[in-house]
């Protein structure tokens, strides 16, 4: 492999790498604004996790829909 070669891999290699850190970057952010839409009770002080974001996402939304009268999709 000639050295132009090695350096567009290395090239596409730190680019690829640089845009993986962005998405994970805004996904983690996402999550944040998620986490801070719910209601939390007050024992739960620490940051919760991904997946207790979502199936709090998951009970609160069924909660959302009682309230409303319905159960539409389950």
């Amino acid at each position: 492999m000639t050295n132009s070669r090695r350096f567009l891999t290395a090239e596409k290699r730190r680019i690829a790498t640089l845009r993986e850190k962005e998405r994970q970057r805004k996904l983690g952010e996402a999550f944040e604004t998620l986490a801070n839409v719910l209601p939390w009770t007050r024992s739960d002080a620490e940051r919760p996790s991904k997946k207790q974001i979502l199936y709090r996402a998951i009970e609160y939304i069924g909660q959302l829909r009682q309230m409303l009268g319905g159960t539409h999709g389950r």
